[in-house]
């Protein structure tokens, strides 16, 4: 799964390709792909009506961020996740006019269950926290939706958020592969290759391969975003973390921007 790290680069920085046959007439924007194995991630719009079979062999996941999709012929509105497993009889999709969707295939015979449409709204919050002497509480603190995981592999699909004012200040890595889509909100982080800092605000997109060194965050006005997690490891996934030199001087000249904290509608 050879693809290159990215952290907070915005939607408009991706130019529109030709994604898949099935996508054409569709404006895609591809995040990455799998060089070897071609699976990939976009940002897809329609101009009109785009109806297509999904092939088999791949999962499909898709994610309607404005406007509704038909899914095997049932209607999807804004905000709900559809899946679509390797091998299922009805692989029936409708892009209707003017939707915009976060759109992921698997990869090559990978994945397993049944076709489903999923609200969030049905799925509890989970407070997910791990050990981190670097932090000032001592521990590092995801709120989070699985909205979906494989109960082989664990790779999953959900939605995260960060509180108005929250602020983790050093670096981690660990042995899974990340995914983001923002949906809402502000954030803060540093770009793990030149350290600099980068505000992604929504429509912004992050790929981090496994073992690769990212953040520190800071949300100001709080954030939402997708996620999905790639290449788990057998047994439990080892964290790491580090201090995040200059951290503290990159987010005192962000929050200077900032006259108060103003939360994001539904945060």
């Amino acid at each position: 799964m050879a693809r290159e790290i990215i952290e907070g680069r915005p939607l408009v920085e991706f130019p529109i390709v030709d994604a898949a046959d099935y996508l054409a007439g569709a404006n895609a924007r591809v995040f990455t792909q799998d060089d070897v194995d071609g699976a990939f991630s976009a940002y897809v719009e329609a101009p009109q009506d785009i109806s297509f079979n999904f092939p088999e062999g791949r999962t499909f996941e898709l994610f309607v961020l404005s406007g509704a999709v038909t899914a095997n012929g049932a209607e999807v509105g804004s905000n709900i996740f559809v899946y679509m497993p390797p091998k299922s009889p009805r692989r029936a999709i409708t892009l209707h006019a003017g939707s915009a969707v976060f759109f992921a295939t698997g990869e090559k015979d990978t994945g397993s269950g049944e076709f489903a449409i999923i609200d969030p709204d049905t799925i509890p919050w989970q407070v997910r926290t791990s050990e981190c002497a670097l932090t000032a509480t001592g521990t590092s603190v995801n709120i989070v939706k699985h909205l979906r995981s494989e109960p082989d592999s664990r790779n999953n699909f959900g939605i995260d958020v960060m509180w108005p004012g929250s602020n983790f200040e050093c670096t981690e890595w660990h042995d899974v592969a990340d995914e983001i889509f923002r949906l809402r909100g502000d954030l803060l982080l540093l770009d793990p290759i030149t350290g600099h800092p980068v505000e992604a605000k929504p429509g912004s997109y992050a790929w981090r391969p496994l073992d690769s060194r990212h953040l520190p965050k800071y949300s100001h006005t709080g954030s939402v975003q997708i996620f999905r997690n790639r290449e788990w490891p057998v047994g439990k996934v080892t964290m790491g973390y580090t201090e995040a030199p200059d951290w503290s001087r990159h987010l005192a000249a962000y929050k200077a921007k900032f006259k108060t904290i103003d939360p994001i509608p539904g945060l």
